[in-house]
């Protein structure tokens, strides 16, 4: 509308003078700039202005905005679009030197026309960079793009990849993805492979940044561009790339994903490939507390004997992997000690701060697991957190805050456990490990429980159910069983849960025989009396050697110490007491699951046994333990176990035989 009242106003011959002229044009250009911005802003919004004339709404109605931008792009001189289509098929912004060299245009000429197309209001600069433009919207781009003849716009892809690739390849790594899609839409013979190469280089970078889902998505692009025709030695690359970045996503579909790298690695006979990939598919401690995972032992069996006997590090790496994967296995039991053993050695001769932490980790995971040595778990423990702090390596600190954790929590160290299983959760988070998320969380459920917080326990282990579940973990459901048998028993109600505890015994006992010594309280505090006897006289019939030397034989004894004192079995009582008092002190808690202060049935099988000044001392620990570690809940239970005055040492009769 200025523009028409500027060429209504006074005749050319009526003006002044030259400058009034140059005045009058320049307002008349900025009106027009101003116009032209208006209808394309308005075409992009999906209709025009009311301001717009009648003969532009009439011709977008009739043709759309594709064609309504496409004329006005067509508007400008013919030198200008001959540079803003290729600046359309570099992308939305683009680099001003990427255009001149496609293009072998002036630079003083594209500054020119450059300048025309800003004018025009089809381009603006971007904030990234001085010589960096960015179409003002994206429909002017792709008007522009869909308009280059095909064979024509395939040459240019090809241009611009090779003027993108031939910059500092410093500069290159944060353009893979751009590369990818200029050789995925050129006219080169090996587009696909250079596009799927550059596609695998962007998924690395963004696994090495922390970006996992990125990473796992831009891996499977790879593979499925690549297909059959992908080399074997790519492919496992990829493999162990993408159950890398899933393992990190708490995608479920890591190990079979990293099962196939390693079977494709033993079939080239690639042993990096191989070690690379059974490395990875190892979540920092035994797969399943069920089960052996045969397929991953018998990859890593294959590895070691790949594995150059000289090659220190990447031998103690595979052992101590070994000795994890078959740690829940009693026939192994010697055999796994003596791996972690001689890992942990070949470590420390290897000189390789990394192989040191994994060994170190993996030799407390084997002594624990098995209930070896609990003390010189402490010390490992320290170790690694020592090493963490010279190397400032925050995955060795969460190895380390992990193992300080669990191993404190044995000797009732819980001012300790608790900091470091915090510190646990927010590394965990910050560096994407899942695994060690699912375990400290079930911890921190746990010790809601030793504090009496029964609600917000049961409530943190069923979220820590669904985490683990969705991340894959094979003892996901297991545990939780375990947590929410320790829940309702210090409700006082496993009754309730009488007839699951016995489902679930009949599953896992094989694998876990605490589970059922666990039944047998159960049963006792259920009046099932002739069913916890039976499974009580089982367990002392055969010295206790039923109950696996594991990292559930502390708590599966104390089950048994509460089954005798249901029950009034002042004879099986004292073979218990002889069992557990080497660990007077301690507390029967492996972090998921706890039975309590192990003083606590030392006392109370005493009370069995008739030996009240006995029970009396160790009540009198269990109490001052309790007390040190928050936790009433237990403390309510050595409270009923004591006498009410000074001369009141009744207790329950032993029951008839």
């Amino acid at each position: 509308d200025e523009a028409l009242d500027l060429w209504r106003g006074p005749a050319l011959g009526d003006l002044a003078d030259t400058e009034a002229l140059g005045s009058q044009a320049r307002r008349l250009e900025e009106a027009r700039q101003a116009a032209s911005r208006d209808r394309i802003d308005a075409v992009v919004r999906g209709g025009l202005s009311d301001t717009a004339t009648d003969e532009l709404n009439a011709h977008t109605v009739a043709t759309g905005p594709r064609e309504a931008v496409l004329a006005q792009v067509e508007g400008l001189p013919q030198r200008v679009l001959s540079l803003l289509r290729p600046a359309a098929v570099i992308g939305a912004t683009f680099e001003l030197m990427t255009l001149a060299e496609i293009t072998r245009a002036d630079r003083a000429e594209l500054d020119h026309m450059v300048e025309a197309a800003k004018r025009a209001q089809l381009l603006e600069p971007d904030r990234d960079g001085l010589l960096r433009h960015r179409f003002r919207h994206d429909l002017i781009r792709t008007v522009l793009y869909d308009s280059i003849p095909p064979l024509e716009r395939a040459h240019l892809h090809s241009r611009i990849a090779e003027a993108t690739e031939s910059r500092d390849p410093y500069d290159r790594t944060a353009h893979h993805l751009e590369l990818a899609h200029h050789y995925r839409h050129s006219d080169r013979a090996d587009a696909v492979d250079h596009a799927a190469g550059h596609v695998q280089r962007a998924a690395q970078d963004a696994l090495a940044r922390g970006d996992s889902a990125h990473a796992a998505a831009l891996f499977s692009e790879a593979l499925q561009m690549l297909g059959a025709r992908a080399e074997p030695a790519q492919r496992c690359d990829l493999l162990i790339g993408l159950g890398s970045a899933q393992f990190r996503c708490s995608e479920i579909h890591y190990r079979v994903t990293l099962l196939e790298a390693c079977q494709l690695a033993i079939t080239l006979g690639d042993k990096p490939r191989l070690i690379a990939a059974v490395l990875a598919n190892y979540r920092g401690w035994w797969s399943s507390t069920a089960e052996i995972d045969h397929e991953r032992v018998a990859s890593i069996e294959t590895a070691l004997a790949m594995c150059d006997s000289r090659d220190v590090v990447m031998r103690s790496q595979l052992l101590s992997a070994w000795a994890q994967e078959n740690v829940r296995d009693p026939s192994c039991r010697a055999e796994v000690l003596k791996n972690s053993s001689e890992a942990l050695a070949l470590a420390e001769a290897g000189d390789d701060p990394e192989a040191l932490a994994t060994a170190l980790a993996s030799r407390f995971s084997v002594l624990y697991a098995l209930f070896e040595q609990p003390a010189e778990c402490v010390r490992i423990s320290r170790r690694l957190l020592e090493l963490s702090h010279r190397r400032g390596d925050r995955m060795i600190r969460l190895s380390a805050a992990l193992c300080l954790a669990q191993a404190s929590m044995r000797f009732g160290d819980f001012d300790v456990a608790d900091r470091y299983v915090g510190e646990a959760v927010q590394l965990a988070e910050a560096l994407h490990h899942p695994p060690r998320l699912w375990l400290a969380r079930s911890w921190q459920a746990m010790r809601e429980a030793m504090r009496g917080r029964m609600d917000t326990a049961e409530v943190m282990a069923t979220e820590t159910l669904h985490f683990g579940v969705q991340s894959g973990e094979a003892d996901a459901s297991p545990w939780f069983a375990g947590q929410l048998f320790t829940i309702r028993m210090l409700q006082d109600r496993l009754p309730e849960i009488v007839d699951d505890v016995r489902d679930h015994v009949a599953t896992m006992a094989d694998a876990v025989p605490a589970w059922r010594a666990a039944l047998s309280v159960a049963l006792a505090r259920s009046d099932q009396h002739a069913d916890a006897e039976v499974i009580l006289d089982d367990f002392a019939s055969g010295s206790f050697e039923q109950l696996r030397r594991d990292i559930m034989w502390l708590n599966g004894m104390c089950y048994l110490s509460m089954t005798c004192e249901a029950l009034g079995r002042a004879d099986v009582a004292t073979s218990v007491y002889g069992e557990l008092i080497p660990y007077k002190g301690m507390v029967a808690n492996n972090g998921t699951i706890d039975a309590g202060p192990v003083d606590l049935q030392l006392g109370a099988l005493a009370r069995v046994m008739g030996r009240h000044d006995l029970a009396d001392e160790h009540l009198g620990r269990a109490a001052a333990l309790c007390r040190d570690i928050g936790s009433p809940v237990w403390l309510a239970q050595v409270s009923q176990r004591q006498p009410t005055s000074p001369h009141d040492t009744t207790t329950r009769a032993p029951r008839d035989r």
